[in-house]
């Protein structure tokens, strides 16, 4: 394996998310009690790392609350030589999804006398498994629960085979009113909640045995709870801020973190504290519900979204507010902070059938993911001032990159001189963005058909048509210098797992034209979006001495 830094990997888990606001905007009106269950269920199961909660202190007793030591990061002799096994990880399809949720319900639960869970799997189980499940359930509430062990085994089992049937076919009518991009990130919701069971040490080691000895992997928090909240149960996003920088600590120099800003949160002085205390930048996610600016333009804000997903306590106007004064937090010449910015029309939606206004105020779209549209960052940067904003885009704005549509015998993209207010593309226009200001990059996090072989291949294409490109006059900047690599993981990947994907993108970039460009795609590009010696002066004083060791060097 060829060294790589990872722009964007994720190391946080289910405890960090708020299962039951997310769950009910992706699967809308399941009954109160299995909803109930199945947060209950993924909370119980999810395995926290006790010493993510010690202090980050300088290394001596702390190196014994850590699993690994040195560089190579094999397990210490503390009883045991490997990490506690995980949830399995795998390509699962949809039914081993739902049955592997389903089996860690509650007895309990699965019997209990409720009457909307009963119209529930009425309307949608299987008339097999319904049958089975209503008779059997019927004869234990007749007896009071008073039956032997193995009579509520089967009982249970029963009622969790009609569970299963009326969760897939529940699940099944709700992608049928999706587009295909959303179907299939609905799957992958669900598959995410499982593979989010395990801790985040358990995360990290997994990835680490993908990978191999990577140079850097940069980690990234989502602050999810405010936008999805809905009554599920609050969790300490300080908290969760403390575990990750600890977590970076326990690899010195193999992991750094970006704290996340959800501007509905609003708290800005927490993530100012953070990107001063060991934290290099900032992520932040506007499918849940935000552009990166203008929300309260005329034609194309969205006041009425912000205002229906914050209760009324924000509108556009009020959201730009807050995040003008994140932009300015991060631009300052003494901080000079990166920030991690999704960008695709998809992902995490906080509101996957929201109507919302397209960016050029004609017409609506379906989702907040295209909240995203790039063009925002445009009118950031030539109309507010920021020109200097050091932001990545993630996923580099989507699956265009695989077009293989020709005109001419050249395969057709963004032409130098277009007006970028014309560039509805997000993938032109993330290209536009790297090629006029010099701070913008973008990462492949997850583009993951790029696996498949014509898929790889027409990326391949792609890129190498885009050398041809780099002396025509788009801008100041070549697009070689500004693109890097990321995985996402571990978000669902259906084509294999991420050791393949960093070695498929070393393939991609293995042979000429673009073998010139490897180490700049996988290691020097990052180097420079990441400021690495804006961070050390900014967090020096707050990193181990082993960090700091590191990451001096590395900045070289």
């Amino acid at each position: 394996m060829r060294r790589i830094i990872d722009c964007h990997t994720h190391f946080f888990n289910a405890a960090h998310w708020p299962l039951r606001g997310i769950l009910r905007a992706n699967l809308g009106r399941l009954p109160a009690l299995l909803l109930e269950g199945l947060v209950q269920s993924i909370r119980y199961n999810t395995e926290e790392d006790p010493q993510l909660d010690v202090r980050v202190t300088e290394l001596g007793a702390d190196l014994l609350a850590s699993p690994f030591v040195n560089s190579g990061f094999e397990f210490a002799a503390r009883g045991s030589s490997a990490p506690p096994a995980g949830l399995p990880v795998g390509r699962l399809g949809q039914a081993e999804v739902v049955h592997d949720l389903v089996a860690h319900l509650s007895d309990d639960l699965v019997l209990a006398d409720d009457a909307e869970t009963e119209r529930f799997l009425h309307e949608y189980s299987d008339e097999d498994t319904i049958a089975l499940a209503t008779e059997s359930a019927a004869e234990f509430i007749a007896v009071g629960g008073s039956v032997p062990a193995a009579g509520l085994r089967d009982a249970a089992s029963f009622r969790r085979g009609a569970i299963e049937s009326a969760l897939r076919n529940y699940i099944n009518e709700v992608a049928s009113d999706l587009k295909d991009h959303q179907k299939s990130l609905l799957l992958h919701l669900l598959e995410f909640l499982r593979q989010a069971q395990r801790s985040e040490i358990q995360l990290v080691s997994e990835y680490m045995g993908m990978v191999r000895d990577p140079v850097l992997l940069v980690h990234h928090m989502m602050d999810l709870q405010v936008p999805y909240f809905e009554g599920s149960v609050p969790f300490d996003f300080k908290r969760q801020v403390r575990r990750l920088r600890k977590l970076s600590s326990l690899y010195p120099g193999k992991l750094v973190g970006f704290v996340a800003y959800d501007p509905y949160r609003g708290d800005l002085d927490e993530v100012t504290k953070a990107v001063t205390e060991g934290f290099c930048g900032v992520k932040i996610y506007p499918p849940t519900g935000y552009r990166i600016i203008g929300n309260g333009d005329s034609k194309r804000g969205v006041s009425d979204v912000i205002a229906d997903i914050s209760d009324g306590k924000l509108n556009g106007v009020k959201m730009d507010e807050r995040l003008l004064a994140f932009y300015r937090m991060c631009v300052h010449p003494d901080r000079d902070v990166p920030i991690m910015c999704h960008c695709n029309n998809s992902g995490f939606e906080r509101g996957p059938r929201m109507r919302i206004p397209n960016y050029d105020g004609e017409g609506h779209e379906d989702g907040t993911g295209n909240l995203c549209d790039p063009r925002s960052l445009f009118q950031l940067m030539e109309n507010r001032g920021f020109a200097n904003l050091r932001l990545c885009f993630a996923h580099a704005g989507g699956h265009t990159w695989f077009d293989e549509t020709r005109e001419n015998g050249r395969l057709t993209w963004v032409e130098p001189g277009v007006d970028w207010r014309n560039v509805k593309d997000f993938c032109h226009s993330v290209y536009l963005a790297c090629r006029r200001f010099p701070n913008v990059y973008c990462d492949f996090g997850h583009l993951v058909e790029a696996m498949d072989l014509p898929h790889g291949k027409a990326l391949r294409n792609r890129l190498i048509d885009l050398i041809d490109r780099e002396s025509q006059p788009y801008g100041d900047f070549k697009f070689f210098d500004k693109v890097v690599f990321g995985s996402d993981y571990y978000m669902p990947n259906e084509h294999g797992d991420y050791g393949e994907y960093a070695r498929q993108f070393a393939a991609i970039f293995g042979k000429a034209p673009l073998a010139e460009y490897a180490d700049a795609f996988f290691v020097e590009n990052a180097k420079r979006f990441l400021n690495l010696p804006g961070f050390l002066k900014r967090c020096g004083p707050s990193l181990t001495s082993r960090e700091r060791a590191a990451f001096t060097q590395l900045a070289v």
